[in-house]
């Protein structure tokens, strides 16, 4: 094994509580509509359910991670309850004091299997107590939030500059809090802990990835963290926010929250939900099972994970993503590289790239992580 600790977070831990990659860009470039047929990796199904809202005809969620599946089950089981009280507490407040008790008489039974063997162990994520008091604060990215936020905590400055941020009134307003804090909080994040391959792990960044930036790019992790600080923070507004606030503070809020908790999408999630399927396997695995072809694969950063140590997975990926496409399907990926140059020439003589279009596009991410977003067109 070549990335023992991060193979075993994968193994036994749920690992993303929220997507980490930003719908409103996604949907700019994707042009979903009711003839969209979309094969994505699942990561918490936060996406999924976005691109829900504009009616595709079938959505695919593959994920090697059950337990992100089972994440995305609970979701739509309870959008179908019609609860939106208590599913706003789950997924908006992180918290439910009754969370154990709704599970088990109104939830569970309607499960799938895999899903249900995760959440009857794992229900209390949602109960309110403990150290952790937040689902958010759970799951391995949610171990680094909660030691990140823990840290803060300690810093009075720090935190009561970072809740008056997402209150600015302007791009001006935003960067003189930011270049007041930034000081002092990349002090604390510079520590040896906050670079270390265990932190690393627990952000859902394997070793391969992390050859990427540092191998491909030329860049310590420091140096590639400050630049994602600097444009998340100084230059996108930060008000609709959701990614960072919710990690930073434990919960989303009524103007900072994903489309699928905001009340007035609850109708047509509610009468959509039949559309998504879960699938837990390999995304080749998936595929050479298939006999369907997509409109839409969004294959997330998961391609930088072949990069370094299995270039065989990735040629034959590509190959089998042909197979399943037709004229106009479009692919969504995004890589830790600023150039993603590592596709095989036999697939990128069959497709186009806008990177022009592209470009404008990621300017606006609010979540930053991502050196490059690549969207290719098979022609």
């Amino acid at each position: 094994m070549k990335n023992h600790l991060f193979n075993l977070i994968h193994k036994n831990k749920l690992v993303y509580n929220q997507c980490w990659e930003d719908p409103r860009c996604d949907k700019a470039l994707l042009n979903i509509d009711t003839n969209s047929e979309i094969l994505m990796i699942t990561s918490a199904g936060c996406n999924a359910l976005d691109y829900l809202l504009d009616d595709p005809k079938k959505i695919h969620c593959v994920d090697i991670n059950p337990r992100q599946n089972a994440l995305l089950q609970l979701k739509l089981k309870m959008i179908e309850n019609n609860h939106y009280d208590v599913f706003n507490s789950f997924f908006m407040k992180g918290q439910y004091i009754h969370a154990e008790r709704y599970y088990w008489t109104q939830i569970r039974s309607k499960l799938p299997y895999y899903a249900s063997e995760y959440w009857d162990s794992h229900i209390q994520y949602f109960n309110g107590k403990g150290i952790r008091k937040s689902f958010y604060f759970r799951g391995a990215t949610g171990i680094l939030a909660w030691v990140l936020k823990h840290i803060l905590g300690h810093q009075s400055s720090i935190k009561a500059a970072l809740q008056e941020l997402w209150k600015s009134q302007s791009l001006e307003e935003q960067n003189n809090i930011w270049n007041h804090i930034k000081p002092k909080l990349l002090s604390i994040l510079s520590h040896n802990l906050f670079q270390s391959q265990a932190v690393l792990s627990l952000a859902g960044v394997p070793t391969e990835q992390y050859h990427v930036v540092v191998k491909n790019e030329n860049k310590s992790i420091w140096n590639y963290l400050e630049s994602m600080l600097d444009h998340v923070f100084t230059q996108i507004d930060i008000k609709d926010n959701y990614f960072w606030h919710v990690y930073l503070f434990g919960h989303y809020t009524e103007t900072c929250s994903p489309n699928y908790l905001k009340p007035e999408f609850q109708p047509t999630l509610i009468n959509n939900t039949y559309k998504i399927n879960t699938f837990n396997n390999h995304l080749n695995g998936f595929l050479e099972k298939s006999q369907s072809t997509y409109s839409h694969f969004v294959l997330l950063d998961h391609q930088d994970w072949l990069l370094k140590y299995d270039r065989e997975a990735l040629n034959r990926e590509w190959k089998l993503i042909l197979d399943h496409s037709q004229p106009g399907t479009k692919i969504l990926m995004r890589s830790a590289a600023s150039n993603i140059d590592f596709i095989p020439e036999f697939a990128k003589e069959k497709m186009n790239i806008d990177p022009y279009f592209i470009h404008q596009i990621q300017r606006k991410d609010r979540v930053g992580t991502y050196a490059s977003t690549l969207l290719a067109t098979i022609n």
